[in-house]
């Protein structure tokens, strides 16, 4: 499990960013290594932002009462994404 603590520090302050510390078991570790590298992204921090980005697509779709779905190459639905 992963648990996330907010740490500011005066660098990040200055230009209006904040920082955060997680603290993550080897299995979260080693899956975000697969994510990171899956999506080219150059650090595990990328890879956590690109989910959350994911994250906040589904949540504005909730909204609508849209439905999140993985679709194949001819927009056939082979899988819907239920989120809790």
């Amino acid at each position: 499990m992963a648990s996330i603590e907010e740490v500011p520090t005066r660098r990040a302050s200055a230009k209006g960013l904040r920082t955060f510390t997680m603290n993550i078991d080897e299995t979260f570790d080693k899956t975000l290594e697969e994510l990171k590298s899956a999506f080219g992204k150059s650090s595990k921090a990328d890879a956590v932002k690109l989910g959350l980005a994911l994250l906040r697509i589904a949540a504005e779709g909730r909204k609508h009462d849209w439905k999140l779905t993985l679709s194949d190459k001819d927009d056939k639905v082979v899988k819907e994404i239920v989120l809790p």
